[in-house]
């Protein structure tokens, strides 16, 4: 559970969308996503669904409300309760109280950080801020440096082909006492938001990834 808890985390804790063109992440209303987390041979390890409830907008800001529901190996619901999370968008950068769902999930969790900022316009080699996020109660903290988008390009994942724009980073983590290295690669698409993240180890080597595998 609490490797599931750590991996939506880092999933949702904050993109900047835009006003002139569609966001990226889904804000149609009964829109449903399902991912899958795996490892580098492609067995699923859990996983999670979010489901679009409702989208409000008032002139240039978005409120979103969406459930989320945890998966297991076998892509079955096992919180017995509906997380509920809403997304605030204000003069265009999304605004997340992790307390809204996470409480719902683990008692006395308080999460602190910034989150990726992605702006209107992409372009290759544009570099982005650098972003960082703790849970202090798990021991757990990471941030990402040398945040860039590398290219747009069209990707494959168990749902379909997207049009994505590909943005990369280093990753320092440290877990209770165990500190890591390594790198990133996520594909954000206009509309749904990501649909596939790599984590690598230090050397290259793909260690893990989650992947869209159902939208409707």
């Amino acid at each position: 559970m609490k490797k599931l808890f750590v991996t939506f985390t880092f999933l949702v804790i904050g993109l900047f969308v835009t006003r002139a063109q569609e966001p990226f992440f889904a804000v149609k209303k009964g829109m449903i996503l399902e991912y899958a987390n795996k490892n580098a041979k492609g067995k699923i390890n859990d996983g999670m669904r979010y489901t679009i409830l409702e989208t409000e907008v008032d002139g240039d800001n978005i409120t979103v409300a969406y459930q989320v529901d945890l998966l297991d190996k076998k892509m079955d619901k096992i919180n017995e309760n509906p997380i509920e999370v809403k997304l605030k968008v204000i003069d265009g950068t999304i605004e997340f109280d992790p307390g809204s769902a996470f409480g719902k999930i683990m008692e006395g969790v308080e999460i602190k950080g910034t989150g990726l900022t992605l702006p209107e316009n992409l372009s290759a080699g544009q570099k982005l801020k650098d972003y960082e996020m703790s849970i202090m109660s798990l021991g757990v903290e990471s941030k990402a440096t040398n945040v860039i988008v590398e290219s747009q390009e069209d990707i494959t994942v168990e749902a379909g082909t997207f049009n994505a724009y590909k943005v990369t980073c280093n990753l320092n983590s440290k877990a209770l006492f165990i500190k890591t290295q390594g790198k990133s690669a996520a594909w954000y698409v206009r509309g749904i938001g990501h649909v596939r993240i790599n984590n690598y180890n230090n050397k290259g080597k793909l260690i893990s990834y989650t992947e869209l595998i159902n939208v409707e």
